[in-house]
């Protein structure tokens, strides 16, 4: 979903969870968030996703875990 804010209001989400990290818009229309932190604030966030942003329409959301990759401290909007 783009042009809603999705990645604004993930940023803030993210942040409000203490997680390290990024999200970006893909060329296909998709968001792509790489979040990293205690196993309770990636879920938690895993499930904000599900409704997202105020004016977004998420249609499926999908994750899977990979190990050892360093992320950005704050979280932050990558263009």
């Amino acid at each position: 979903m783009q042009g809603v804010f999705f990645r604004k209001y993930t940023m803030e989400k993210a942040i409000q969870l203490g997680l390290s990290g990024i999200v970006r818009n893909l060329q296909d229309g998709k968001v792509e968030i790489l979040a990293k932190g205690e196993s309770h604030a990636t879920d938690s966030l895993l499930s904000w996703c599900e409704t997202g942003s105020p004016l977004s329409q998420v249609s499926s959301v999908s994750s899977k875990v990979i190990d050892g990759v360093d992320l950005p401290w704050p979280f932050e909007i990558a263009y």
